[in-house]
C-alpha cells in the first residue's frame, strides 16, 4: 500500500468523506510528517531487534530429515 493510499484511507475513516486535502497544503504536510515519524519509529525499533509481525507478508519453514524417519508412537 502506498503512503498516499494510507493517507486517503485514514481520511475516509476519520473525516468520513473523500474530499482529500490537496498536495502541498498544510493538512497534507502535517499528515506526511506523522507518517514519517511512524516510519522512523519502526526503523529505529527494527534496528534494536524488534520484529514487526504486522510487516511480515510470508514465512517459510525448513525441516531436516530423510522423509522416511519413523515417528514416535506417542506423536
Amino acid at each position: 500500500m502506498l503512503i498516499a493510499e494510507i493517507l486517503q484511507k485514514a481520511h475516509r475513516k476519520f473525516a468520513k468523506d473523500t474530499d482529500y486535502p490537496t498536495t502541498g497544503t498544510e493538512d497534507i504536510l502535517v499528515r506526511l510528517d506523522h507518517v514519517d515519524d511512524a516510519i522512523s519509529e519502526w526503523e529505529n525499533l527494527t534496528q534494536e531487534g524488534y520484529n514487526w509481525k504486522e510487516l511480515m507478508t510470508s514465512a517459510s519453514l525448513t525441516l531436516a530429515g530423510s522423509g522416511t524417519d519413523a515417528l514416535p508412537t506417542d506423536f
